[in-house]
């Protein structure tokens, strides 16, 4: 038979088995067995079924699944009528069917689910409230979860009689009608599923120990002085049957800053009841409730209404801290100083409280007083160099703090620091340590920041502090440790740590400024606060050429300017600058810049030598000009009076010269009027100035009147010409011989400078000379020892001012 014939019949069997309502499935149906525990599963037809067929199929045909995954067959179990398979340690649900394979499909013949699961345990830790004409409810502890569905019955018993109460959960509330006022009664819970029944020991109760009252009414908090809360209620009026019966109340309050709940129990039997809270904060607001119970009693009654009130401030149990922060002194030892107190949280409706008062006395005495505000709690001063106490009280209209002092020792004066100390980061916490001190110390103080904005402080007596509540990762913590010795401070020691580090932000500016030949310099902005991501660590200069090496120089968290050199004239390069924290670092943007091809010395000496050339260059110019000048237009050199001329103090020396050339002629001219006359042979000339020689008579055309040689005579030659012959001994002895007589005050000049009508000039040894004959028929007068003519006596007024002569003799 072919498996398509047998596929049909096996189907038609099952359509006929079905119409006639015969049973082919597997059974058990969805049992429920014991957690661990082995199941078998059975695929049973009934006699007259024709699901009977199956076996005229191939049985290797035929298998179990579980959940989908086939069962081994040596858990099978095949006989003419039943076929089986046994399923082991059964844990939570499962599914299994019985399945067929024809012509390559898998066809379900049926299937069930097993559910494991557990007997009920056994209920414990039964109790019972009585609500007063209310209710009667019990409740118990179940146990572990069971897996099938458990139900619970509750039993009581009172006075012989029996009533119960059906329930699922593990509470039960009996019907108002079954409220009994009984002193004593008895519980009992029944617990059952599937698996099995269980129950639970029989509990009895008095009726004190079940009893729940009303919550408390009235409740009214009154805030009192010496930070106290003062919380009265009323007992509630029901149940009247126990309004005799003292109660135990407890008084919850809630500090609204915080969140921190604090219960306070009071015990009270008078109808009206009054409970302290005690060691409030100043200035907070505190929630309050109220609740009661039979002082004999196990249960509570439920919380009273919440009332919310601000305490009061009591300014004489304040206590304010007092702290500081210094810059370093400037060179006049003056110090820049935060001070920073704290104590109470700043109030919105505390009016008791009117500000603070600081007080700050220099070392000379003169103290200084400023107050603050409520909202207020820091100040920046300036301090000098000798030591300071300062001291902060808060106050009232009528009533001060006890106030904190502290004192800031004068510059070169402060107390040695502690030693060892370091910060490490450690389960969410920072942990700093110190050494202790050989020195007797009154305590320590650690303050710590994120921004050096914003400080918070503690003060210790161990040599160890953690930070801890909601410290923030990525933040670098500033951290400084201060030692008190008696009522002056030591240095302190900065520590920097983190919590958790990362890789930090860009550096959002770098500048190349000062490019020279071979050196230029970086500046470059530092990481901003909120991007850091930890503690910078350094900075790294990163810089190359278009063909050179990549170089670097690394400078610290503080520097943000760097001076780079032996760099290549001429050259383009490229740089960046990278932060680096304890986790890795970032790069700033790319910078280009192009060193120059001579530097700024080269440039200097360059613009020198220049400047020096220029100056040679003038000089030389300027100096050809005045040489050329000096030979092309000569000057002369004019006495304007007797005392200049060369001769004036030493005639007889000039008489001398003058025999040296015995040749010489000394022209002896006149001037007779106004004359434009020029004298070549002289190199000079005159203007407006006319000379008439003796015997030359200028207006008869210029005849000669007498034998006096011309200028052109050979004999007569220039005075100091060169080549004169050198007169004898003897006649330089006649010559001086001649002129002894009134020599000394005489002056012997060319005859042409000779004035007219002023043949010689005055002589006050010897008197006037006799003037010569100015007729034009006489002739001058001859020394028959000399070969010259005779000389002429002058005065100044001979010489014109304006004479263009740049050489006289």
């Amino acid at each position: 038979m072919s498996s398509a014939r047998i596929l049909l019949v096996f189907l038609a069997f099952l359509a006929v088995g079905k119409g006639q309502g015969e049973d082919c499935s597997v059974f058990p149906i969805d049992p429920v067995v014991k957690l661990g525990s082995d199941i078998q599963i059975f695929f049973s037809p009934s006699q007259d079924s024709q699901c009977q067929n199956i076996s005229l199929h191939d049985w290797s045909h035929l298998y179990w699944e579980l959940n989908d995954e086939e069962i081994p067959r040596d858990l099978y179990n095949f006989s003419s009528t039943v076929y089986s398979v046994l399923i082991r340690n059964v844990s939570g649900t499962w599914t299994v069917t019985f399945k067929v394979k024809l012509d390559g499909r898998d066809l379900i013949l049926g299937g069930t689910d097993i559910k494991a699961g557990l007997l009920p345990e056994k209920p414990s830790n039964i109790y019972c409230i009585t609500i007063f004409l209310e209710s009667f409810t019990c409740y118990w502890d179940p146990g572990k979860d069971t897996l099938p569905d458990t139900s619970y019955t509750v039993f009581r018993e009172v006075d012989g009689e029996t009533d119960n109460c059906t329930a699922i959960t593990n509470e039960c509330t009996f019907d108002n009608e079954n409220v009994y006022i009984i002193w004593y009664q008895k519980i009992s819970v029944r617990a059952e599923n599937v698996l099995g029944t269980v129950m639970s020991d029989s509990v009895g109760f008095d009726l004190l120990t079940t009893v729940k009252i009303n919550p408390p009414e009235y409740v009214v908090v009154e805030p009192m002085r010496n930070n106290v809360l003062r919380v009265t209620w009323r007992r509630p009026r029901k149940p009247k049957h126990f309004k005799h019966l003292p109660l135990k109340c407890e008084v919850e309050s809630l500090e609204s800053t915080s969140n921190t709940t604090a219960r306070y129990l009071c015990y009270k039997t008078q109808p009206e009841t009054v409970c302290d809270i005690e060691h409030v904060k100043p200035c907070l607001n505190y929630t309050v409730s109220v609740r009661c119970a039979l002082e004999d009693g196990t249960h509570w009654s439920e919380w009273s209404e919440r009332r919310t009130v601000l305490s009061l401030l009591d300014v004489r149990l304040v206590k304010l801290d007092l702290w500081r922060k210094m810059e370093a002194p400037d060179a006049k030892g003056n110090r820049k100083v935060l001070l920073m107190w704290k104590g109470m949280q700043p109030p919105d409706a505390c009016s008791a409280l009117q500000g603070y008062q600081m007080t700050i006395t220099p070392g000379d005495g003169h103290p200084q007083t400023l107050f603050f505000n409520l909202s207020e709690w820091r100040t920046w001063t300036v301090l000098g160099k000798e030591a300071h106490r300062i001291s902060i009280i808060a106050y009232t209209s009528n009533d001060t703090s006890p106030g904190d002092t502290l004192t800031i020792p004068a510059v070169g004066a402060e107390l040695p620091s502690v030693a060892g100390a370091q910060a490490s980061p450690h389960d969410n916490q920072i942990r700093i340590s110190w050494n202790n001190s050989h020195i007797p110390v009154q305590k320590y103080v650690i303050d710590w920041s994120t921004d050096g904005e914003t400080y918070d402080w503690h003060a210790t007596n161990s040599t160890s502090f953690s930070l801890t509540g909601e410290l923030e990762p990525f933040k670098c913590y500033s951290i400084a440790v201060t030692p008190l010795y008696e009522d002056e401070a030591g240095r302190e020691v900065t520590l920097q740590t983190y919590l958790e580090e990362g890789v930090p932000g860009q550096i959002q500016k770098v500048e190349v400024l000062d490019v020279q030949d071979d050196a230029a310099t970086i500046k470059w902005t530092a990481v901003p606060e909120q991007e850091r991501r930890g503690c910078i660590r350094n900075y790294t200069v990163y810089y190359a050429s278009e063909t050179g090496l990549v170089l670097s120089d690394t400078v610290n968290a503080s520097v943000f300017e760097y001076h780079l050199t032996r760099l290549r004239p001429s050259t383009k390069y490229t740089l960046y600058v990278l932060a680096s924290t304890g986790k890795g670092g970032t790069n700033s943007s790319m910078s280009v810049f192009t060193t120059f091809q001579y530097g700024a010395s080269f440039m200097k000496v360059a613009l020198l030598c220049g400047g020096l050339g220029i100056v040679f260059m003038a000089s030389i110019v300027i100096s050809c000009f005045i040489m050329a000048r000096k030979h092309l237009f000569p000057k002369l050199n004019i006495p304007s009076s007797i005392a200049d001329l060369p001769f004036q103090h030493s005639p007889k020396a000039s008489l001398n010269n003058l025999g040296h050339c015995p040749e010489t002629i000394v022209k002896v001219f006149h001037v007779i009027e106004p004359l434009n006359l020029k004298c070549p042979e002289l190199g000079c000339s005159f203007e407006n100035t006319v000379v008439q020689p003796p015997g030359l008579d200028l207006s008869s055309g210029g005849k000669p009147t007498t034998d006096v040689p011309s200028a052109t005579d050979d004999s007569a030659t220039s005075l100091n010409e060169p080549g004169c012959p050198v007169l004898s001994a003897d006649e330089q002895s006649a010559d001086s011989t001649s002129y002894t007589e009134g020599a000394e005050e005489r002056l012997l000049i060319p005859s042409s400078y000779v004035k007219h009508g002023e043949s010689s000039p005055p002589n006050s040894s010897s008197g006037p000379a006799q003037e010569p004959a100015t007729g034009p028929d006489q002739k001058v007068p001859r020394n028959p020892q000399q070969s010259i003519p005779g000389p002429a006596y002058v005065t100044v007024h001979m010489f014109t001012q304006t004479a263009d002569c740049t050489r006289l003799l």
